[in-house]
């Protein structure tokens, strides 16, 4: 069940920042005819894969049962997981998110030749796309990164290299807190309205 969920919800997560991938590279294809506000419609499809189906997938581990066991060392350490289910989740987010970012490290790259030719169009749409090219890059980056550590963690228990595994283990809260907070800081600090929002709530 753990495996099921946890596949779920990251195909439906990465499939989410996918769709908006797409959209900048819409709006870089049709500089002429701007499409940045997006129908309600397609509103709601994005929030249903980046945060609904997520969510309800992860709604199982408030229930599942919690395992905890004592080590040689008599440290108490969590085993929900065992090796070969912890090596399957690690597997599927890894294939997912090394999809995601191969597909995002071509597209930035386009995106990226669209917006030298905006330069002399339009200082302020430049400047929008601009902010929203280094959003996604920023974002493809710390996602192939956290496929990186996934891959080398399932690399490290077929090769049952300890040494490797501890040492992701030791930096993997680092890989993930970056993850999930890196697009968040990185559009506060490229977004006015962002911080403005921000602010008020403060």
């Amino acid at each position: 069940i753990s495996q099921t969920t946890n596949g779920a919800s990251v195909f439906s997560f990465t499939w989410g920042k996918f769709l908006i991938l797409v959209n900048r590279m819409a709006v870089l294809e049709n500089i002429t005819n701007s499409i940045n506000i997006w129908s309600p419609r397609k509103t709601y499809i994005w929030i249903f894969f980046q945060y609904a189906v997520p969510l309800t997938a992860h709604i199982y581990f408030v229930f599942a049962p919690v395992n905890w066991s004592i080590d040689a060392l008599g440290i108490v350490r969590f085993t929900g997981l065992d090796d070969t289910t912890g090596l399957i989740y690690r597997c599927i987010n890894g294939i997912f998110y090394a999809l995601y970012a191969v597909a995002a490290i071509v597209m930035n790259f386009v995106a990226g030749i669209r917006l030298k030719k905006l330069s002399t169009s339009s200082s302020v749409f430049y400047k929008q796309q601009r902010s929203l090219f280094v959003y996604t890059l920023s974002s493809t980056a710390s996602h192939f990164l956290f496929a990186v550590h996934q891959f080398a963690s399932s690399y490290g228990f077929f090769a049952k290299d300890r040494q490797l595994m501890e040492i992701l283990k030791n930096v993997r809260f680092i890989v993930f807190d970056l993850t999930i907070f890196a697009d968040p800081i990185v559009l506060i600090f490229l977004s006015k309205p962002a911080r403005s929002v921000v602010i008020r709530q403060i």
